[in-house]
């Protein structure tokens, strides 16, 4: 007799948790996924944002960005074309007109002494400031308490140091003034600075009667004012 055939196996079960643990993932996404769909199908109907794109819808413009802070100013220090005057006790500054005339000649040259009268050689000949009036050299002057001092010797210490050895440009005041024997200058700078400003603003000379110019009328005013130079109220140091 032949031999039997062996029974086949039967088939092996798969546990019943296993099963769970690979549907229930499966049943999960696709819930996840469903509730999402309807989610985004809700908002585009009620009219609510764009999942996809933040651009605004056809025919209508984002609306402009909100202004930032006003920035602080800046704490550079501000420039000016116009030179000033700085009173160094009073913080005062008074500003200085610039000469209008920018075509006018001019003569450059080292000066020599100056005279009692203000009157210097410069240019092969003698020239002297327009307007400035010199005291003499032995004017005294008396202060508030009684002091007196030799405030024409200090002025003319003063004027001195500001042009003689000085190398001045200077502006003829008429075009014909080379033919006087003392050309007249409306103004003389050394190194950029006015010998007339700076005299007339720190009180060591005076103006000649009738003399216009408001730039200088002013400082002369306000030395005056202030009881600089010549009109000081004590002897200075």
């Amino acid at each position: 007799m032949s031999e039997a055939a062996a029974p086949a196996s039967p088939p092996r079960a798969v546990p019943r948790r296993r099963r769970r643990s690979i549907v229930a993932p499966l049943a999960w996404s696709a819930g996840f996924g469903a509730v999402s769909l309807l989610f985004v199908s809700a908002s585009q109907v009620a009219g609510g944002p764009s999942v996809r794109s933040a651009s605004p819808p056809s025919g209508e413009t984002a609306p402009p960005p909100r202004p930032g802070p006003t920035p602080a100013p800046s704490a550079q220090p501000v420039w000016v074309p116009t030179p000033m005057r700085i009173d160094r006790k009073t913080e005062e500054r008074q500003r200085i007109a610039p000469s209008d005339d920018t075509t006018a000649p001019r003569l450059s040259g080292r000066a020599g002494l100056p005279a009692d009268d203000g009157a210097f050689p410069f240019a092969g000949g003698r020239a002297r400031i327009d307007g400035l009036a010199p005291p003499e050299r032995r004017r005294l002057c008396t202060g508030e308490s009684g002091a007196r001092w030799a405030c024409g010797l200090r002025a003319h210490t003063m004027l001195v140091a500001m042009i003689n050895g000085q190398d001045l440009v200077c502006r003829p005041k008429s075009e014909n003034a080379d033919t006087a024997a003392v050309q007249v200058m409306s103004d003389c700078r050394s190194r950029g600075r006015s010998i007339a400003e700076t005299l007339v603003g720190e009180g060591w000379v005076d103006l000649d009667p009738g003399f216009a110019d408001p730039a200088l009328l002013r400082l002369h005013a306000t030395a005056v004012e202030r009881g600089r130079g010549l009109w000081a109220k004590e002897p200075p140091p």
